[in-house]
């Protein structure tokens, strides 16, 4: 078998990765975490990646045509984002504290992928992409405590320049992040860069909140997930690509300056 290895080289990274794989039944999920302390990193595109990582914890739930998509992290529990496979029911996000005890499942309004998912640890929401670039923002107390919730703020539409990979007339955020008060938001592309949006947040007097673009810069093709990393005073960008269980799947680490405008190995 060729391997095709892709080297991020003197990162002096000293991380935790948290990813999702789903078990193909369903009904259950792992939780994987890795640390990337080497001084060059390297990770094969093929099935030598899982021998690199040990299970932690192995979270169950029992709604059998629920996908899971997107994970994020309080300082108390893990949010699971997932949708329906068949797009019959509503979206749902599962929470589940830090020892993998069900804490709640909470039904959302709206059938989207919600393949992007982040915690705001300064005002306690909950960031989720929802339909045709939109992102909704949801308070985590009631995520955490009621069996449905209405966002708090709805349709927040960011996805300007932001194609869908597969509607040719519509937008879509497929995967975003929360980080340094500021929010990242990206599309999913299978051959053409994609390309990531960073936003300055806000709140009035009326606590309406208010988003001002403030960056965008280039990624890859097949990208699905993105967060970042502080160490050294210098800032890390780390992004998951995959798409589907026959192409192999990959992290890649740069080194993030916002004067950069497009990261491609």
């Amino acid at each position: 078998m060729n391997k095709k290895k892709l080297i991020i080289p003197a990162l002096s990274l000293s991380a935790i990765i948290v990813a999702t794989k789903l078990t193909g039944d369903f009904n259950s999920i792992n939780i994987y975490s890795t640390d990337l302390s080497k001084e060059n990193v390297s990770f094969y595109t093929d099935e030598t990646i899982p021998k690199r990582i040990e299970a932690n914890l192995r979270y169950t739930f029992n709604h059998t045509n629920m996908v899971p998509q997107g994970l994020t992290i309080s300082d108390d529990y893990f949010f699971i984002s997932m949708y329906d496979y068949y797009h019959l029911s509503n979206s749902m996000i599962n929470v589940y504290d830090k020892d993998g005890n069900f804490v709640n499942s909470c039904e959302l309004d709206n059938k989207a992928h919600v393949g992007g998912i982040s915690y705001d640890n300064t005002n306690e929401l909950i960031w989720v992409s929802s339909t045709y670039g939109n992102v909704d923002v949801y308070r985590s107390i009631d995520i955490v405590n009621r069996e449905s919730a209405k966002p708090t703020y709805r349709d927040l539409y960011l996805g300007s320049n932001l194609r869908s990979y597969n509607k040719l007339f519509k937008t879509a955020i497929s995967y975003l992040t929360f980080y340094n008060n500021t929010l990242f938001v990206g599309n999913f592309t299978l051959s053409e860069k994609g390309i990531v949006k960073q936003f300055d947040i806000s709140f009035d007097k009326n606590r309406t909140v208010h988003l001002t673009e403030i960056n965008r810069f280039k990624v890859p093709s097949l990208v699905q997930g993105i967060s970042f990393y502080e160490k050294d005073d210098k800032t890390y960008m780390i992004l998951s690509r995959s798409c589907g269980p026959k192409i192999p799947s990959a992290l890649q680490i740069y080194k993030y300056n916002e004067e950069i405008n497009i990261f491609i190995i």
